[in-house]
């Protein structure tokens, strides 16, 4: 009997089809010059493609910076040959959960290469938690139009890409079959010249037209080319009583092993042959068990309508103008919402994979990174703080499932939300009952940050989360670790009383900014180190869903591993004696006396909230009276969201004021005090 197990069960999209390009049918591949014009960019295919480039220092805690810089480098590439740049990102997953079975699996082959780079450190890389924000802030940052589909982004891409006449960039070979030219990413080149002609980039190109004229097949058959092969949501071996008649009508010989890409063409032969889809499908379907009959038919038919499907609806309140050039006119005023569209509080956000499967009900597959195998997992610090979130977007309480990771295996964890869910207010509401939201989703006073300078008001709360998650392991040493790092790389922030010391303190550090330590950190201070990233991943998340209250974050002018490690952020029990020192080395460089009271005030803040217990308040009801609004503990996450309730009931406006003056005086109580 011939086995039709597969050799590279492993690899992405359609099972097979990629090698049967690169080694079978390298004709279908063309060198071909791409400028003015648009070009789809497969977001998430992309921004792992750039990480991949060039070593990170992901066991260092990841230089942020360097894959920013690619980043950019990447996408003015692309303007300087006058190419238009659409980036699509994936949204969230079928609550079905048609894949769940195999990203569980590619979930624990991340778990072991983490085990492996936390061993190695200097040998390979692994894709860190705010990766993709950096992708998505550094587009947005070149004006680059990012929308998150609602859903996997290989359907719509295909289809935006069909509309406006261009090609999609990316590596996945699920978008082969869908009817649409795929740039290939390797190998990418730099933009080429030509004497008396505009730069242009040279492109390896596939063309689905060509494979099916080389072959002789009808575009109606390409969803089974996508589907009969085995995928992500149809199990490969669940085509094996097909492919062995397949085999044996076309003389393979008994025994042996399927060769790379031999499916695929085996495939394309018989496909020539029917004169229908829905006959093709028939046949298959007659050779299956019944249990797998189903997700072949229905896999199938998903691939065909999203070839058929011209609606860009998602694009509507995201990307209006894009939406004005694919449906051939402005979007008219006055519209209603599209059908299905993402319950997000802001269009156009764009919000972490995991935490939009949480709000939909499904699992959410937190990654790991660089971690000590027999601690509790780095994403772990963010769970509750993911639940909080995912019960705002979903308008009630929601517990969420977890899939990450647990000693040396993938666990399942279920968290709830420690506080009660909130009805976003909208972008159209007040910019501080905006920020008392994000504020009570986050857990954290509004008074304790708000003599925090505007551009590291989120960072500062999104300490004060990490510090309590981390109690024990963490220090205030730490906190000033990675406050000095954000002033060595935010330019922009303006620190009282004087510019000059951040300026100095910046060209102190450009040092420990070029290269990581030649001797690798203790594995616990780069655990602890992304601890702190998963935090701030939803920190920032939880902003831009609420439409930035605070100012944002930009990851590579905020987060350095190796410089935050140099300068002295490392885990208590590593350095108990120095525990609450001010991070700076003794060989290292120092900041001025300015800086250095300005960091640790601000660590000071974020010790006292991390510290502070939060009290059982009177209950509240929605209208109720401003004086007990006027007396009300403002420092009690629980409290904030009965203030929010009354604030928006009647009499809310006065009522607000009066929450917003509380908060007010408990910042200067504080600042009383520590004088």
């Amino acid at each position: 009997m011939f086995d039709c197990r597969y050799s590279q069960q492993r690899s992405m999209g359609i099972l097979g089809f990629t090698s049967f390009v690169d080694h079978r049918c390298k004709a279908l591949l063309q060198q071909e010059h791409i400028n003015s014009c648009y070009l789809v960019i497969d977001g998430d295919n992309v921004a792992h493609h750039i990480f991949k480039r060039k070593p990170r220092s992901t066991g260092w805690g990841t230089d942020y910076a360097s894959y920013a810089s690619d980043i950019e480098s990447f996408l003015l590439d692309l303007r300087s040959c006058e190419i238009s740049a659409v980036v699509l990102l994936d949204g969230a997953r079928d609550a079905a959960g048609a894949k769940l079975p195999r990203q569980l699996g590619r979930l624990t082959e991340k778990v072991h290469r983490s085990i492996r780079v936390a061993a190695s450190r200097q040998r390979e890389d692994i894709f860190p938690p705010l990766a993709r924000t950096t992708f998505v802030q550094v587009a947005r940052r070149l004006s680059v139009p990012v929308i998150q589909c609602p859903g996997e982004a290989d359907r719509r891409a295909a289809a935006v890409a069909r509309r406006l006449g261009c090609a999609v960039l990316s590596d996945d070979s699920d978008l082969c079959a869908l009817g649409a030219p795929v740039v290939r990413l390797t190998p990418w080149q730099r933009p080429c010249t030509a004497p008396h002609a505009a730069p242009f980039m040279n492109c390896v190109v596939f063309r689905p037209e060509r494979l099916l004229s080389h072959y002789n097949v009808s575009a109606e058959h390409l969803p089974l080319l996508a589907t009969l092969p085995g995928n992500d949501t149809v199990p490969p071996a669940a085509l094996d009583p097909f492919f062995r008649r397949l085999y044996a009508a076309h003389g393979s010989r008994a025994g042996g092993r399927e060769r790379p890409g031999q499916r695929i063409k085996t495939l394309l032969r018989w496909l020539a042959t029917q004169t229908s889809r829905q006959q093709a499908l028939d046949k298959v379907l007659s050779t299956l068990p019944e249990k797998d009959r189903a997700v072949v038919e229905a896999h199938a038919a998903l691939v065909a309508a999203a070839i058929a499907d011209d609606s860009f609806e998602f694009l509507r309140s995201a990307q209006p103008e894009l939406y004005g050039v694919l449906v051939e006119r402005s979007p008219p005023a006055g519209d209603p919402p599209p059908v299905g569209a993402a319950s997000l509080p802001v269009a156009g956000a764009v919000l972490p994979a995991s935490v939009l499967d949480a709000a939909g009900g499904a699992p959410a597959l937190l990654e790991p990174a660089v971690e000590v195998s027999t601690a509790p997992a780095a994403a772990l610090a963010a769970a509750p703080l993911l639940a909080r979130l995912a019960s705002l977007l979903a308008g009630r309480e929601r517990a969420v499932t977890l899939y990450l990771r647990e000693g040396r295996r993938v666990a399942e964890r279920t968290v709830a939300a420690a506080l009660p869910p909130l009805q976003p207010s909208g972008p159209t509401a007040d910019p501080a009952t905006r920020e008392l939201e994000l504020m009570t989703v986050l857990g954290v006073s509004p008074a304790a940050v708000a003599g925090v300078p505007a551009p590291l008001r989120l960072l500062a709360a999104a300490l004060v989360v990490w510090r309590r998650a981390t109690a024990g392991r963490s220090s205030r040493r730490a906190v000033c670790a990675a406050l000095l790092a954000c002033v060595a790389l935010a330019p922009e922030v303006t620190l009282p009383p004087s510019a000059d010391s951040a300026a100095r303190w910046r060209e102190k550090t450009v040092p420990l900014r070029q290269r990581p330590a030649s001797a690798a950190p203790p594995l616990a201070s780069v655990h602890l180190h992304y601890e702190l990233q998963y935090v701030l991943l939803m920190a920032v998340a939880a902003n831009e869903a609420l439409g930035v209250p605070l100012a944002a974050l930009d990851v590579d002018r905020v987060v350095h591993g190796p410089l935050s490690l140099a300068l002295g952020f490392c885990a208590v029990e590593e350095n108990d004696a120095n525990s609450g020192e001010l991070s700076a080395p003794e060989t290292g460089p120092r900041p001025d006396a300015a800086l250095e009271a300005f960091v640790g005030g601000m660590a000071d803040l974020v010790e006292e909230e991390a510290t502070k217990r939060s009290h059982s308040p009177p209950p509240l009801t929605p209208g109720g009276s401003s004086d007990a609004l006027e007396d009300a503990d403002t420092k009690s996450p629980e409290r904030l969201c009965r203030l929010l309730a009354a604030a928006r009931g009647p009499g809310g406006a006065r009522g607000h004021k009066r929450a917003r003056r509380a908060a007010v005086r408990g910042g200067r109580s504080k600042k009383r005090s520590r004088r």
